[in-house]
């Protein structure tokens, strides 16, 4: 009876792989790990854009008076405010305060709690030449709408891009009911 050689793999061929695979992961690994931060850094930032615009919308509702967030691009800052009509012409009061910290709502990107990039801040109204960088909502309604010399205009489209290692998010703002969504 002839004997048959069971064919296997030696344990310098296992150790040759393991030790292959052990070099591609350890390329691989920081990358995901980067991957994950970046992803981490834009939603948490889209969320706070996100609730700062539902608050605003809440206040409104909730006061009868016009609330509004203000983004900054150029001071890498969003705020919110409300309008104060009490003097005749409407001036910003930027003492809304955060419902959990109890100071006043003001996020600043570019910062070790915030490290994402507000890119751009595009809020268009209907009938209104140029891109703003603030959304008011509507007391009672809570409709985002600009109001200027008696004229008020709806809003027509608003986006904010947040930029964090070469990778954006974006928030939307809808008309009518200033519902936002992350893309």
């Amino acid at each position: 009876m002839h004997g048959t050689r069971h064919q296997g793999t030696t344990l310098i061929e296992v150790l040759s792989v393991v030790t292959i695979l052990g070099i591609i992961a350890g390329i691989l690994t920081p990358n995901l790990i980067a991957t994950g931060a970046t992803a981490r850094q834009l939603a948490l930032a889209a969320s706070e854009i996100t609730n700062a615009l539902h608050f605003a919308q809440a206040q409104a509702t909730r006061t009868g008076a016009v609330y509004g967030v203000e983004i900054e691009v150029a001071q890498q800052r969003l705020r919110l405010y409300r309008l104060d009509t009490a003097s005749g012409s409407p001036v910003r009061d930027y003492t809304v305060y955060h419902p959990i910290d109890k100071k006043p709502y003001q996020i600043q990107f570019q910062s070790r709690l915030f490290p994402a990039n507000l890119n751009i801040a595009s809020i268009n109204y209907r009938n209104v030449s140029g891109s703003f960088g603030f959304v008011e909502f509507a007391g009672t309604t809570g409709v985002p709408r600009y109001s200027q010399s008696g004229t008020t205009a709806m809003l027509q489209s608003g986006t904010v891009e947040v930029v964090y290692r070469n990778e954006k998010t974006t928030v939307t703002v809808q008309p009518m009911t200033g519902r936002t969504s992350v893309l």
